[in-house]
């Protein structure tokens, strides 16, 4: 099969990247925010509105699951949702001031985290790190379009 060796090194490094990053961002903080929750906030961050059909989009969630989401962000103040005024049939979204600070802890315990597993890297070798997700980054970005 083509790229059939550059699949299991994706494979593979997707799973390590995600014990290594994600987890040790993710585990369990000061902050109420679940990881489907903040990745919302984060979508949201970037913009002063979205649909929920947009967001749904951008989240690769189900309609269920996103309304789970926004509902429990709702509750906690972190989001407001309202109907559009020429359709009523479309919902929006925006991040509140609220969500924003608690999206920005959840940040600032995630660097805390995430510079100690960092420690035991050389300058170089974090230079190289950051260069190397940059790269990762980019090439995904144009395989996400």
């Amino acid at each position: 099969m083509k790229n059939s060796n550059l699949i299991k090194e994706i494979v593979n490094t997707g799973r390590l990247y995600k014990s290594v990053f994600i987890r040790t961002a993710d585990l369990k903080t000061k902050s109420d925010i679940k990881p489907s929750e903040k990745n919302a906030l984060m979508e949201l961050s970037g913009h002063k509105e979205l649909s929920m059909s947009v967001l749904n989009k951008k989240l690769s969630v189900s309609k269920q699951q996103l309304t789970a989401i926004t509902g429990s962000l709702r509750k906690k103040r972190y989001v407001e949702r309202y109907t559009d005024d020429n359709n009523l049939r479309v919902a929006h979204v925006r991040i509140t001031d609220e969500g924003r600070k608690a999206l920005k802890d959840t940040y600032s315990e995630a660097e805390r985290k995430l510079s100690n597993k960092l420690e035991c890297l050389s300058a170089g070798e974090i230079t190289e790190l950051e260069s190397s997700i940059k790269t990762l980054k980019k090439l995904l970005e144009k395989m996400n379009r």
